[in-house]
C-alpha cells in the first residue's frame, strides 16, 4: 500500500493517510512493534514507509568496523567507501581521512592553499569529464542496482526513488571547501559559471542514468543553506547555481520523473528559484530549525501545489517535556493533515519523546 501511497501523494492525490519520507526513528520498532533491531527492508515494511531514496551503492562493502582507518588519497581508501555517485570526482587529488563512526570520507588537505592557487587550478587542471573513468553503461548498471536492491524486496510496500548527492554546490563545497567556493562566487563569478558548466556537464550525464533504471521520483540533494540561512543570497543562487539545474534534470524531467529536492540548513529563501527550475517538491531537514510561523508559511504559500516534507520542531522533540510533545504532535498533524502530497519526516530527538510523538501519530494520522 506504501508504495501506490507515495505516488499518489507524490502526484498531490487524496490518500488514506499522511505518508512517511525516510524511516522516523528506530527505537520506535520495539515499543510499538516489539521487534528488536531489524535490517533496512524489514524496518521499512514494518513502518509502513512510503517514500525512500538512494544513491549509488557499492555491492558487498565492508561494514564500518571493519573499513581502513587513517588518512590518505581516495584511491587509497576506495574499496572500503560504500557510496558512488559522483564522489571518486569530488574527492580526486585531495589528501583525506576516515573515522570509524562515518561512512563520509573527509577532507585534510587539497592542492591549493591559496585564491590564486586556487584560479590556476581550476583554469588548467580542473577535467571532470576525463576524472570519470566508468563508461556510460557502468553508471547505469550501478544505478540499476541500487535502485532494485531495495525496490525489489519492498515491492508494493515502498517507493524508491533515485538520489545524486553531490549535484552541483555540495561537489565544490567538497571539492574547493566552504571558504574557496564562497569567495569565488563572489570575486570570480564568471569562472564559477565556467567550472560549474564543466561540472554540471558530468552530472547530467548520471542524471540520464538514472532516468534509465525504471524510478518515478528523484531526488536532487544539494547544501546551499545553514542553520541561519542561505549561503549566497537569493540573486547569486538564481544567477549563477540555479540555471546549471536545469541543465543537469533535464534527462529526468523529459521522462516526467519528479524531481524533489532536499538541502541541509533553513533554505526557504531558495524556494521559488527551485520551482523555476524545475522542481516539484522539497525536504527541509530538522537542521533547519524550522519555527512555527516558518512552517506555516510554507504550508500556506506551497501546499497542495508542491510536494512538502519536513517533521515537528527538533528542540520540542529533544529538551521538550511529555506535555510539550503531546501538544506540538496535535498543533504539526492539524497543520498538515490536510495537505495534499506532504510527507511526515524528520522525527528527530529524544528517544521518550520520539516515542510519545509517535503514539499520538499512529492515532491521529489517518484521514477521512
Amino acid at each position: 500500500m506504501g508504495y501506490i501511497r507515495g505516488w499518489l501523494a507524490v502526484n498531490l492525490k487524496h490518500v488514506d493517510r499522511i505518508p512517511i519520507l525516510g524511516l522516523i526513528n528506530s527505537d520506535i520498532l520495539k515499543e510499538f512493534y516489539g521487534k528488536r533491531r531489524v535490517n533496512e527492508i524489514e524496518a521499512y515494511k514494518t513502518l509502513d514507509v512510503d517514500l525512500i531514496y538512494t544513491h549509488g551503492v557499492k555491492r558487498n562493502i565492508k561494514p564500518r568496523k571493519e573499513r581502513k582507518l587513517g588518512t590518505g588519497s581516495f584511491t587509497e581508501l576506495e574499496d572500503d567507501f560504500p557510496y558512488t555517485d559522483l564522489f571518486p570526482i569530488a574527492y580526486r587529488g585531495l589528501k583525506l581521512a576516515r573515522t570509524i563512526t562515518s561512512d563520509q570520507l573527509w577532507v585534510v588537505e587539497r592542492p591549493f592553499k591559496s585564491y590564486d592557487e586556487l584560479i590556476r587550478y581550476l583554469r588548467y587542471n580542473f577535467d571532470p569529464l576525463n576524472w570519470e573513468k566508468r563508461s556510460f553503461n557502468e553508471i547505469v548498471e550501478n544505478y540499476k542496482y541500487s535502485y532494485e536492491r531495495l525496490q525489489r524486496p519492498l515491492k508494493d510496500t515502498t517507493l524508491v526513488a533515485g538520489e545524486i548527492y553531490l549535484t552541483l554546490f555540495t561537489f565544490f563545497l567538497v571539492h574547493l571547501g566552504h571558504k574557496f567556493t564562497l569567495l569565488l562566487l563572489k570575486r570570480n563569478p564568471g569562472l564559477f559559471e565556467e567550472v560549474a558548466e564543466k561540472y554540471s556537464s558530468l552530472v547530467k550525464i548520471h542524471a540520464e542514468a538514472w532516468a534509465r533504471v525504471g524510478i518515478k521520483v528523484f531526488v536532487a540533494h544539494d547544501d546551499i543553506a545553514a542553520g541561519g540561512g542561505p549561503m549566497i543570497s537569493p540573486e547569486l543562487f538564481e544567477e549563477h547555481v540555479a540555471p546549471f539545474y536545469s541543465k543537469i534534470w533535464k534527462p529526468l524531467l523529459d521522462r516526467k520523473i519528479k524531481v524533489l529536492f532536499v538541502s541541509d540548513g533553513n533554505y526557504l529563501p531558495l524556494i521559488d528559484v527551485l520551482i523555476r527550475a524545475g522542481v516539484s517538491g522539497f525536504k527541509v531537514n530538522w537542521d533547519a530549525r524550522l519555527s512555527r510561523k516558518e512552517m506555516k508559511w510554507i504550508i500556506e504559500r506551497y501546499g497542495g501545489k508542491y510536494v512538502l516534507s519536513f517533521g515537528p520542531r527538533y528542540v520540542i522533540l529533544e529538551y521538550g517535556s511529555l506535555k510539550s510533545v503531546e501538544e506540538e504532535a496535535k498543533w504539526f498533524i492539524g497543520l498538515i493533515k490536510n495537505v495534499k502530497g506532504f510527507f511526515l519526516s524528520n522525527v528527530t530527538g529524544n528517544s521518550r519523546n520520539v516515542k510519545k510523538f509517535w503514539s499520538i501519530w499512529l492515532r491521529e494520522c489517518w484521514l477521512s
